[in-house]
């Protein structure tokens, strides 16, 4: 049994679909060397230096946290250990509203991410702590489900979702470490493609919201987990990815969300920028045509895609998407939805 499930208080209340518990989670103790304290407002730039500090010095293909990140302060369950004035470890955890196919309805998730202990200091059980503190704060607010991300299956439902990488600027995207040949399918396919179904993309603003959700809500609405966006959980999103609103004829038939990360990668001695996809909801091959000009127009060299709802690895690899060897699976935490497929899945990935 993982930490993932270990902790559920089980057999007090009868519960129908997949969430297995709304009591308080029961932890064994844990010794605990530090302090908590909340990473809010004026902790957030000397928590993000901690963060690409860790980062930098292992040499880890990975995400740094920038200026934009700080809207996480305004949403998360934010927490650091600190000793003194040192930072022993750092732990966010986002709650977001997904709709359970079991339940019926929507039930809150915390995304947790972002989590960092410092190198000297692991193997003393200070990320169990951290967890355990952001279950503890989820579970007073009525957040008593998670996921996250790790590079192994942790529960039975766990979920395998490959990731893809594709050369928006070549060779550009070789010269950062990718090591991509030509790829087949090029600017010139997408654009005809673009044209000859009339789309367009504008800016997600917050006067869209209610065509993006009745869109989002009908083409989802044979999916196991998803999504479910409300005004201010948008709002909060959009500060820090940009939301991309596909329109045809004056309709929307398509959306998603866009990461701009700044990204160390070891094979190259600078920090790289890539365009990270996430929520990807409508016509598959609409949206990569609209992926490869949205980032063209940034100039990004490197799309990251995970395979997802619509997203599936055919059209993936047949749209000349390579999988990365850096495969992920999301993990549930008091949540026994029965999920066979990425594709039967949507839910922001960041």
């Amino acid at each position: 049994m993982s930490w993932t499930d270990k902790w559920i208080a089980r057999g007090r209340r009868e519960l129908t679909g997949g969430v297995i518990s709304t009591d308080k989670p029961e932890f064994k103790d844990v010794e605990r060397s530090g302090q908590f304290q909340l990473v809010d407002e004026n902790e957030f730039d000397r928590v993000c230096s901690f963060i690409n500090d860790v980062c930098l010095k292992e040499n880890r293909n990975t995400v740094l946290l920038s200026e934009k990140h700080r809207v996480f302060t305004d949403f998360s369950v934010a927490q650091m250990m600190v000793k003194g004035d040192r930072i022993m470890g750092v732990i966010f955890s986002h709650p977001l509203d997904l709709h359970l196919e079991s339940v019926g309805g929507v039930v809150s998730h915390g995304y947790t991410t972002y989590l960092t202990v410092h190198p000297s200091l692991r193997k003393m059980s200070l990320a169990m702590s951290l967890i355990q503190r952001t279950m503890e704060i989820g579970h007073s607010i009525g957040t008593n489900c998670g996921y996250h991300l790790s590079p192994v299956r942790k529960t039975s439902n766990s979920i395998m979702i490959r990731q893809y990488i594709f050369p928006i600027m070549f060779p550009e995207s070789a010269e950062d470490g990718f090591p991509f040949a030509e790829p087949s399918f090029r600017a010139s396919k997408f654009e005809r493609i673009f044209i000859k179904r009339r789309l367009r993309m504008v800016k997600y603003e917050d006067e869209m919201f209610e065509k993006v959700h009745s869109f989002v809500s009908r083409y989802t609405a044979d999916h196991k987990i998803v999504f479910v966006p409300s005004v201010s959980t948008m709002k909060l999103l959009t500060k820090f990815m940009d939301g991309v609103v596909i329109i045809q004829d004056d309709a929307v038939v398509g959306f998603f969300f866009v990461h701009v990360k700044h990204v160390r990668n070891p094979k190259v001695d600078h920090t790289i920028t890539v365009g990270d996809i996430s929520y990807p909801i409508g016509c598959a091959v609409s949206i990569v045509c609209c992926i490869y000009k949205y980032l063209e127009e940034l100039q990004i060299n490197t799309a990251y895609v995970y395979e997802m709802g619509c997203m599936s690895h055919n059209l993936l690899t047949f749209m000349g998407f390579k999988e990365t060897d850096a495969n992920e699976f999301v993990n549930f935490y008091n949540n026994a939805e029965d999920v066979s497929s990425a594709t039967k899945v949507s839910f922001p990935i960041y």
